[in-house]
């Protein structure tokens, strides 16, 4: 077992986000499985590290454990309210579960926590999802110009994608993509 040769919460963060990456990316449910036994020493435990926490929150997300995975998040933003990973991570997780309010306070939590650009993008990707998509193309083009990095720009280019797909504007998602 993989897993269980992970002995430090570095390497265990480092496992599961290679395992986490796989799952997302070729839909293969068994690297969930791996992550979680990287994670093993630390899973459901209160006082496990927080990006642990929240790594297994992940995990659990994308096993459509969606209660839990609050639950994890919740906790360990407790422990670490400045954790601006955490917040964009639960405001996903709302606005997979349609909770756009609650959404919209983790994106405001992401913003007090320091990171003004990523909870512009978390907040005009929950507005896109309400149907705003005006509001939010404006909003991630201005973005584009804030961020510099080619990661950051494709990632608000995905995010610009998205919402003009739920526009209806299938050309405009292309040029996007």
């Amino acid at each position: 077992n993989e897993g269980a040769l992970v002995q430090t919460p570095l390497a265990a963060a480092q496992a599961a986000r290679e395992a986490i990456g796989v799952a997302r990316q070729t839909g293969d449910t068994r690297y969930w499985g791996r992550a979680q036994a990287s994670l093993g020493p630390w899973w459901d435990k209160p006082n496990a590290p927080t990006e642990l926490a929240i790594l297994q929150s992940t995990v659990q997300q994308g096993r459509h454990e969606f209660g839990p995975a609050r639950q994890v998040l919740t906790n360990a933003l407790k422990r670490d309210p400045d954790n601006a990973q955490g917040w964009l991570n639960l405001a996903a997780l709302e606005r997979l579960t349609a909770r756009y309010p609650e959404a919209l306070q983790a994106c405001g939590a992401v913003k007090n926590a320091g990171q003004n650009l990523y909870a512009a993008a978390c907040e005009l990707e929950t507005r896109s999802l309400q149907g705003q998509h005006a509001q939010a193309r404006s909003g991630f083009k201005t973005l584009l110009a804030d961020f510099k990095q080619d990661d950051q720009r494709g990632w608000v280019y995905s995010l610009l994608a998205e919402s003009e797909e739920r526009a209806g504007k299938d050309a405009a998602a292309l040029d996007a993509y």
